[in-house]
């Protein structure tokens, strides 16, 4: 399978909904006018700062699920900026996050540090950080545009807002011109990517890399439902172990990758089906069936076409009766027993809202009779019974190897940076 920078861009942008609505609009925004800014001031690697400017407040996300925050800082609200710059904390974060993407410049990646911090030009990353800082403040102002009236007012008070911050005058100058560009206005408030603009980002990028695009994408998902946090990453482990124990390291990738996004429907389920703790009504089984329409939308709709019909199979059996297709063995790959081995065994041993954890032995004598009714695959089976039963990581869910999964060897530094939050 072929993967590309563009695919990653266009998955962010997929994620866009409840929630995420406007956090992936303000991080289209900065994406946009950091890369802009950054081309005019001559910044050889302004490709990097389109990137680096799209995640730069992945960490904000991540900082309330590590801290428990999420009932105490309202997601839904992100125009109130001026109280979120008081948390130091989240940059820091979100510099770890985007640190595991290799091929980004170093001084790009390391800018992230600082886009809530004063703004300077001492130095290369201080200078991209204070584009960043810049493109983040901007954004706020675009989301006060809702109508074509509003240009008239919003506009001139955002030159004006420019103006008065004290900050290096070519940064500055340089803003004030894109924004008053009538040409290219239009492009950096809506929520379109503009390739033909920007950039194309059509750059291959290898397995691993590959992965830790779309384990951020995966963390973005699951932090969303505390109830569900974990499954996708269990789902990723279990899926790669099997891969490489039946086809080798390379397929075990690429099914580690199928793990990570089998669930991206979920962000367009509601909440309140996902953590709902009975059973679910007619109206609300169907909605929640259709996560797997949407992912196989969401996908198709980022190029990744191999993937969704990896992912799009996860709850389909060998004799027809699972769904969204009705797909028998004839139609189901590898690949795909693989997935739906592991998202069952996944979803059995961790905790729901309607029951606990299941022992990983209980859930395998599940699965086995699942196997005996010929609706999962007998010898990917019993490879799952043979690595779980010599691998204690395999037996159950650990929020710890998450975390480790998420950060590698940053993990101490994140814990480090949080620790504040629990003396």
């Amino acid at each position: 399978m072929r993967f590309t920078l563009k695919n990653f861009i266009l998955l962010f942008k997929e994620i866009g909904y409840n929630e995420y609505r406007d956090f992936v609009l303000h991080s289209i925004h900065v994406a946009k006018f950091s890369y802009l800014l950054a081309k005019e001031l001559g910044i050889p690697n302004y490709d990097d700062v389109f990137i680096v400017g799209l995640f730069h407040d992945i960490g904000f996300i991540t900082l309330n699920e590590l801290l428990k925050l999420i009932n105490s800082l309202n997601y839904g609200d992100l125009t109130k900026i001026e109280h979120l710059e008081n948390i130091d904390t989240h940059p820091k974060i979100s510099y770890y996050l985007i640190k595991n993407i290799t091929f980004l410049e170093k001084d790009a990646v390391e800018a992230v540090k600082y886009h809530h911090s004063e703004f300077s030009d001492k130095t290369k990353e201080r200078f991209i950080g204070s584009i960043i800082k810049l493109s983040d403040i901007i954004s706020w102002y675009f989301f006060k545009i809702k109508n074509f009236e509003d240009y008239a007012e919003v506009i001139p008070s955002l030159w004006q807002k420019i103006e008065k911050i004290k900050m290096p005058e070519n940064i500055k100058k340089v803003s004030l011109n894109i924004l008053k560009n009538y040409k290219i206005i239009d492009k950096l408030v809506d929520n379109k990517l503009h390739f033909e603009t920007f950039k194309d980002f059509s750059v291959n990028l290898s397995l691993r890399e590959s992965i830790n695009f779309t384990k951020i994408i995966a963390l973005l998902q699951e932090i969303r439902s505390p109830t569900t946090k974990d499954h996708v990453f269990f789902v990723s482990k279990v899926s790669q172990k099997l891969g490489e124990y039946i086809l080798g390291k390379a397929d075990g990738m690429i099914l580690k990758m199928g793990g990570y996004l089998h669930d991206l429907g979920k962000l367009k389920t509601p909440l309140k089906i996902l953590h709902k703790p009975g059973p679910l009504s007619e109206i609300e089984q169907l909605i929640m069936k259709k996560h797997i329409i949407d992912t196989i939308d969401m996908l198709n709709n980022s190029n990744f076409e191999n993937l969704a019909i990896l992912c799009g199979a996860h709850h389909e059996r060998l004799d027809g009766s699972g769904y969204p297709f009705g797909l028998t063995d004839e139609y189901l790959n590898v690949y795909n027993r693989i997935i739906a081995i592991a998202d069952y065994y996944s979803a059995l041993v961790e905790p729901r809202p309607y029951r606990e954890a299941l022992p990983y032995k209980k859930a395998l004598l599940i699965l086995k009779k699942e196997v005996d009714n010929g609706k999962l695959d007998n010898k990917i089976f019993y490879n799952l019974k043979n690595l779980a039963e010599s691998d204690e990581s395999l037996q159950k869910i650990s929020y710890i190897d998450v975390l480790e999964d998420i950060f590698g060897d940053n993990l101490k530094n994140i814990f480090s940076i949080t620790k504040k939050f629990f003396d």
